[in-house]
């Protein structure tokens, strides 16, 4: 495991940052820990600060007026969440709850900003991070809206092993997988399960591995495809 400085610099809101700025973050931020199913944040609440995930995994999710929850985000390790209304001086539009014992660096609002004022380096890492997170928002929206559940499932199997050798390690569960693509967990086993039968993945617990990927490139345009 990194020390705390070492794991700042490969943040990317914090991507390079002299010693003494990354310092200067350790020393003005409050580290938290949550257990498993913990909420640390729920849609409309203050903003009042950012958090980075140290260690564990965060799911950020909005709940319609129903009761059906749709996730918008799982956050890693090295996260940043919540950073968008704090930048907007808005309350938080979703909910952050703790998918497994997480520990979080919690940076207070003001302090932020004051790091903002004085150091231009986290202002343009600050608009890296929110392009990003508008790239993601148009790929989900994409994928929800525009396509029907195998493509969304090849959309996303491929966007996740881009830079990952086709390998996908899920580590969340179906229901919450199901819940981010749109569907519901007997569909998404359905059509995994006839992408193993037809040899487009093998699975392995929560291991994927893309065996054809070109194929499953076409179906996740929309082509036809022999295999689903």
């Amino acid at each position: 495991m990194f020390d705390d400085e070492t794991f700042l610099k490969k943040v990317l809101l914090f991507k390079n940052l002299p010693h003494d700025q990354l310092k200067k973050i350790l020393e003005i931020s409050e580290k938290k820990v949550f257990r498993k199913g913990q909420t640390i944040f729920t849609e409309g609440d203050p903003a009042d600060g950012i958090y980075v995930l140290r260690e564990g995994k965060v799911k950020v999710f909005k709940l319609s007026l129903d009761g059906k929850e749709q996730v918008l985000h799982f956050i890693g390790e090295g996260g940043v969440f919540g950073e968008v209304a704090v930048f907007l001086g808005e309350p938080f539009p979703a909910s952050a709850e703790a998918q497994s014992e997480s520990t979080v660096l919690f940076i207070p609002r003001s302090s932020f900003f004051d790091l903002l004022k004085n150091d231009p380096t986290i202002s343009m890492n600050m608009l890296a991070l929110l392009s990003l997170r508008l790239k993601e928002f148009v790929h989900l929206i994409d994928t929800i809206s525009l396509k029907d559940v195998s493509q969304r499932v090849s959309t996303y199997l491929l966007f996740i092993a881009e830079k990952k050798d086709n390998i996908v390690d899920l580590r969340i569960k179906k229901s919450e997988l199901a819940s981010f693509l749109g569907t519901i967990p007997e569909t998404l086993s359905r059509v995994l399960t006839k992408m193993v039968k037809t040899g487009l993945i093998k699975m392995e617990g929560a291991r994927i591995e893309i065996t054809n990927p070109e194929e499953l490139k076409r179906i996740a345009i929309g082509e036809k495809s022999l295999f689903l």
